[in-house]
């Protein structure tokens, strides 16, 4: 009997079947991989936002010397933004738009417009606390559940206080505290 040289049928069967099981498993850890690559950056991208919006509202409540609640001229009773009035005649809008936070400053020279993305369902309030002579002013922005990759995850919400008028009561202190220390002492 001649010995033939090759592969039986069941033999190429066989590896056929094997390859496809591993290209199969290694196409779905893939796919796996690009979505949790892609969950990564849309949550990078979020916390970027939100330390933006963070930092741009703390600096404007510092700067500012005024806030007040503003409404539709149409109906009054729901506030629909915030205004925060300067020193320098500044002011400073805050608008909740269907899906994005809208900043708006108006100086007597220019008007410059800057948004703020936001998931669906998301809340937004601008709260002001008294204590005392301080005036704090308190930026909650409560999400509702975000949809990824067809499963709903809770999205992160954020919080942010602030003193109204802060920078120029800080600007003072040393101003006062240097008129202290060129007093003779009494004798």
């Amino acid at each position: 009997m001649k010995k033939r040289a090759g592969f039986t049928l069941i033999e190429i069967c066989t590896v056929i079947v094997v390859l496809s099981v591993v290209l199969t498993i290694g196409a779905s850890v893939v796919h796996a991989l690009l979505d949790v690559n892609r969950a990564a950056r849309q949550g990078l991208a979020d916390q970027v936002a939100r330390g933006r919006l963070a930092e741009t509202f703390r600096g404007d409540v510092h700067a500012s010397d005024d806030f007040r609640a503003v409404s539709d001229a149409e109906d009054n009773s729901a506030a629909v933004g915030w205004e925060l009035k300067q020193a320098d005649g500044a002011a400073i809008v805050y608008r909740l738009e269907e899906d994005r936070l809208v900043r708006s400053m108006k100086t007597p020279a220019t008007a410059t417009h800057e948004s703020f993305a936001l998931a669906k369902g998301t809340t937004v309030t601008i709260e002001e606390h008294r204590q005392g002579e301080v005036r704090l002013l308190r930026l909650v922005v409560r999400c509702g559940a975000a949809e990824h990759g067809g499963a709903s995850r809770r999205a992160v919400g954020l919080r942010v206080e602030a003193h109204l008028a802060r920078d120029r009561a800080l600007s003072e202190v040393p101003t006062q505290a240097a008129e202290r220390q060129e007093e003779p002492p009494d004798e």
